[in-house]
């Protein structure tokens, strides 16, 4: 009987160091969505930016949407976004609110859009200035003016 239970304590144990590892090696992720930004930059333009998550597919895409004073989304992008998450939006009436939002699109079609985030009437304007620097990173110069 010693021996049958000594056995089975061995197999047990064999069993739990077996997969801790692979217990250990799960990523904890966490629940997040697209994280839409949007900055008034002034002179009508509107720097958009989103989240790209960890458990997209790298052959997604986006297609960004604009409602002014609650109006009627409309698309901003004439092909889906492929190379970036962000967009400088022109000729932007900022007297009044703006609510932007992401749609996903894999394999041509659309998904669900993202939460909105509106940028409310007369936000103050944020200039801000990109510098490439030699290594090809993006290093992003935020400045602000107040009026």
């Amino acid at each position: 009987m010693k021996q049958k239970a000594k056995s089975t304590i061995a197999i047990a144990l064999g069993t739990i160091f077996f997969f801790a590892g692979s217990i250990h090696a799960q990523r904890y992720m966490e629940n997040l969505g697209r994280g839409m930004v949007a900055i008034n930059q002034g002179s009508g333009q509107v720097y958009v930016g989103w989240r790209m998550l960890g458990t997209d597919p790298t052959d997604i895409a986006f297609n960004l949407y604009r409602s002014t004073g609650g109006g009627t989304a409309v698309k901003l992008n004439s092909s889906p976004i492929t190379a970036t998450t962000n967009w400088v939006d022109s000729g932007v009436n900022t007297s009044q609110s703006n609510s932007y939002f992401v749609r996903p699109v894999l394999n041509d079609r659309e998904q669900a859009a993202s939460a909105p985030f509106t940028l409310p009437p007369a936000a103050v304007p944020i200039p801000i200035t990109q510098m490439i620097v030699a290594s090809g990173t993006l290093m992003v110069t935020v400045s602000m003016r107040l009026y």
